[in-house]
């Protein structure tokens, strides 16, 4: 079976599509603070918490539950 999950990180300046209209919003348009995301990526996209995805379920079931598209093995 493969799930596979993404991280996606929106650029501040990135234009926007409204969710009452549809229309697109001019890049700008909607002030967001992205600091959180970024930080969050960071975190996520890191050593730690590769590690930690990795070695998910070896105590457990004996051997890793996910693998890392970048080659991180437990």
């Amino acid at each position: 079976m493969k799930n596979t999950y993404s991280i996606l990180c929106v650029k501040k300046d990135a234009p926007f599509v409204s969710s009452i209209t549809g229309e697109a919003l001019p890049a700008g348009a909607v002030d967001i603070d992205t600091t959180a995301a970024e930080v969050f990526l960071n975190w996520m996209t890191g050593e730690h918490a590769s590690a930690l995805i990795a070695y998910y379920g070896v105590t457990k079931y004996g051997g890793s539950l996910f693998t890392l598209d970048t080659g991180y093995r437990a």
